[in-house]
């Protein structure tokens, strides 16, 4: 669980700029479907107490996962995505994400 001070932000370049989503994602796979929605390329980047710090290992494997784990991943990540779901518990992975 992460704590109460720590948010992530879908993350990409565009024309040597960084850029970054408006949203305080509470979850690594509700960021990870704000970046899928953007454009190839995109990263995650966490914000504790108002600064940036890269991901922690849990975080990592859990954005490698479900940015480029298998097609099947991709296709209910995608589905969620769609219903707007913001809570990881109401993901049909959550399970599988909250134990790694």
């Amino acid at each position: 669980m992460t704590s109460p001070n720590v948010y992530f932000i879908a993350a990409w370049t565009n024309s040597d700029f960084l850029c970054g989503c408006n949203h305080e994602h509470k979850t690594i796979i509700s960021a990870v479907a704000c970046a899928a929605s953007t454009c190839a390329g995109a990263y995650v980047i966490a914000i504790e107490n108002r600064k940036y710090r890269e991901l922690t290992r849990k975080e990592e494997l859990q954005f490698q996962n479900l940015m480029y784990g298998s097609p099947e991943r991709v296709r209910t990540l995608v589905r969620w995505m769609r219903h707007g779901l913001n809570r990881l518990g109401n993901h049909p992975l959550g399970g599988f994400f909250e134990s790694t």
